[in-house]
């Protein structure tokens, strides 16, 4: 399950879970992703989420690693300890540092053909594996690319990563985060981050990994369309739909696994879309996209103006940092069916 229970509080939370411990059964695995709050006051963005749960989802709530041991706990599903990013836990909360997660900002999960759990590192160049039957048998495989966010599945079992940051943070901007980090203002990372994005226009690229974790040749991609590469999807034909984090946004559309599905003389990677990518309908920063079984491209405008989501913006434009809806392309993709936790179904 992810992001369910932060929108419920404890007493719902604990109904959700014994449900789920009702159901399902004694070998089997429940995977939980929520954000995690740092303990104390930390600088963490995760606490600005925990304010807008105040708002939306009355008695939603983040919590720390010890709240959700003492769910899990109490509902029966933690019965000795968990796994997190930040190391593994006892039942009292405290952090083991042997934890064989190997997680570095877990951001997506996709589970593939085999009932293999992929998820996207967002810190760093790996994506994390391990079968659904039994988290401790980890794998860790570069991708070539910084900061993964979402990922996919295609036909042939080859799981596709987002890579936003591509080749990575350019020295100038290590050095910034250094400097944030000795002075103890880690809370301006996000800050410093993206004015480096934003100032490298064609930064960041897809992966595509083969079954085994082995890159496939080419990979990673970059056409010349992509810019902050975020979220992928995959349609019908296999083709590999990737949304930009970046002003102005755009959809970029690569040829995947089945060249024959592409306009003639492509190969895997090659743009189907023109340069620039798709645009239109107002787009701005993209996170999400997504393909319907009716062939439509959903993507979600989710940042306007990132100058005035840090700081003190002038009031003129103090409201201006978060997007404002959807773009949808209608017919655009081949339709697969529906959900897409696994990998792409097309009719």
């Amino acid at each position: 399950m992810k992001y369910v229970v932060h929108g419920f509080s404890d007493p719902d939370a604990l109904k959700i879970l014994r449900n789920c411990r009702r159901v399902i059964s004694p070998n089997r695995t429940l995977l939980l992703i929520e954000q995690v709050l740092k303990p104390s006051n930390e600088p963490d963005s995760g606490k600005f989420m925990d304010l807008q749960m105040l708002v939306v989802a009355p008695g939603g709530r983040e919590r720390t690693e010890a709240d959700y041991c003492a769910l899990l706990h109490e509902c029966g599903l933690l019965s000795h300890e968990v796994d997190s990013p930040a190391g593994r836990l006892s039942r009292n909360g405290k952090p083991n540092k042997d934890s064989p997660c190997k997680l570095s900002g877990p951001f997506h999960l996709v589970i593939d053909q085999q009932d293999r759990i992929w998820i996207s590192n967002a810190v760093g160049d790996t994506v994390t594996r391990f079968p659904a039957s039994d988290p401790t048998k980890v794998d860790v495989f570069k991708t070539g690319g910084h900061s993964g966010k979402g990922m996919a599945v295609d036909s042939k079992g080859n799981v596709w990563i987002a890579n936003t940051l591509g080749a990575g943070l350019t020295l100038e901007t290590k050095l910034k985060l250094l400097d944030l980090k000795l002075r103890g203002r880690m809370a301006d990372a996000d800050s410093v981050v993206l004015h480096n994005l934003l100032a490298k226009p064609g930064l960041g690229s897809v992966s595509m990994l083969r079954p085994d974790g082995s890159p496939a040749p080419g990979s990673p991609f970059n056409p010349g369309s992509i810019w902050g590469a975020w979220a992928v999807s995959i349609d019908g034909n296999d083709h590999v739909w990737v949304s930009n984090f970046a002003p102005g946004g755009g959809v970029t559309e690569l040829c995947g696994v089945r060249p024959e599905t592409c306009p003639p003389g492509m190969k895997t990677g090659d743009p189907i879309s023109p340069r620039g990518g798709y645009k239109g309908g107002g787009m701005q920063m993209l996170v999400d996209v997504s393909i319907d079984p009716a062939g439509n491209v959903w993507v979600s405008d989710n940042w306007q103006d990132p100058l005035s989501c840090y700081g003190q913006p002038d009031e003129g434009v103090s409201t201006r940092c978060g997007g404002q809806g959807m773009t949808v392309f209608y017919g655009l993709a081949k339709p697969v069916r529906s959900p897409q936790i696994g990998p792409a179904r097309g009719f």
